[in-house]
């Protein structure tokens, strides 16, 4: 089904068109954060994506009108696209942002249950995608910063590539806000015979009583994802002309890892992916 609106939005632009797809499935990760499976129907032919680009979507109220933002507009957000662009439903890594908090669309987002009906823009966007003339890959992530490079990985995996590696950092305040980390790890056993080199955690906030047993869940790091960059870009023994370091996630760990790494030469990309 085909959903068609002609409404205002910031700067002027018009949401001529929307696709209307449904939740086909509900991950709840920690407390704030879940994963939604989008399934498109037929509209799926007409949503292409490249890996790490992400959708844009909304809700309807019950009157078939948008649900609107503080500043009364359409309350559209972007989400990097989990899913690689084979697969046929969309899946996006959400936090929860309450509204006291100033979120608008994640509280109803997170109330969202298997079988309900959302909007979604018919255009991808985004250039936080696969540079293929660097032989490392180096990512670096922050809770739901993880999921553009999940979909690239995967996307590298099933189109046959085994040129480049793949290095993942991933940080987080707690031991259960990872998200696809069981995916990842399970790859990273997997080299060299497959393209994830090391999938590396990083808890910041280790004496939290939450955290207790993150040494049993096989966690080894801790303290913030950017201050263990440089350690590991020494001991993988990646050279800086064959290198690129993907950043997505908190834009203070985006700035700090460009800060440190940018005057030596390091190619950085970012994707600021916050609230």
């Amino acid at each position: 089904m085909k959903i068609w609106r002609l409404t205002t939005v910031k700067g002027g632009a018009k949401v001529k068109k929307t696709l209307t797809a449904r939740i086909s499935s509900r991950v709840e990760i920690a407390e704030d954060l879940f994963c939604l499976r989008i399934d498109l129907g037929e509209n799926r032919r007409q949503f292409s994506f490249k890996a790490g680009q992400y959708l844009t979507l909304g809700l309807f109220d019950s009157n078939g009108s948008w649900v609107i933002d503080s500043g009364k507009r359409p309350a559209l957000r972007p989400y990097s696209i989990v899913s690689a662009p084979d697969e046929k439903n969309l899946e996006i890594f959400v936090e929860l942002v309450s509204r006291d908090r100033g979120g608008n669309l994640t509280p109803l987002l997170y109330g969202l249950r298997e079988g309900d009906m959302l909007q979604v823009l018919p255009e991808a966007k985004g250039i936080f995608i696969f540079e293929p003339e660097y032989k490392n890959q180096v990512m670096v992530a922050t809770v739901t910063g993880i999921a553009p490079f999940v979909s690239i990985i995967r996307d590298y995996r099933k189109t046959g590539g085994r040129d480049a590696k793949f290095f993942v950092l991933h940080g987080a305040s707690y031991f259960n806000e990872f998200g696809y980390d069981n995916e990842l790890l399970d790859l990273s056993g997997k080299w060299p015979e497959d393209v994830l080199a090391a999938y590396v955690r990083t808890i910041s906030r280790p004496d939290d009583p939450r955290n207790a047993n993150i040494r049993k869940l096989g966690i080894s790091e801790t303290g913030r994802v950017n201050g263990i960059i440089e350690k590991y870009l020494g001991s993988w023994g990646l050279e800086i002309k064959d290198t690129i370091i993907y950043v997505c996630g908190h834009p203070g760990m985006i700035e700090n890892v460009k800060n440190r790494l940018s005057p030596n030469g390091w190619m950085i990309k970012e994707e600021r992916f916050w609230k």
